[in-house]
């Protein structure tokens, strides 16, 4: 059950709060309830203490796109290349540059 999920996940957290990988999972656990508002908070929380975690920009911009929030993702997905580019990391990349156009092609 994935509220299972979530209290273990909750449960790494506050045994080692700086994992960025357990702030992502717990994000996406939130994503998954439908709990968008903490799962916004935990992607923040990304962005702010580990804004080289990459696939942060992607889920976060899909939940920016899916609370109709598209300019911030958008922006969200541009930092995201930015970063992939540093990180020489070309899947991550192309995914966030078809991200955006999927994204802009939405407001026209």
């Amino acid at each position: 059950m994935q509220t299972d999920r979530l209290n273990q996940l909750l449960a790494f957290f506050r045994a080692d709060s700086s994992d960025p990988f357990i702030i992502y999972g717990i994000g996406l656990e939130y994503v998954k309830l439908k709990q968008y508002s903490p799962a916004l908070e935990q992607f923040e929380l990304l962005l702010k203490n580990h804004p080289d975690y990459l696939a942060t920009h992607y889920q976060y911009g899909k939940l920016l796109e899916a609370l109709n929030r598209k300019e911030d993702a958008v922006i969200i997905y541009q930092r995201g290349v930015l970063i992939a580019n540093n990180q020489l990391n070309t899947h991550a990349k192309a995914e966030l540059h078809q991200a955006i156009n999927e994204a802009q092609e939405l407001d026209d």
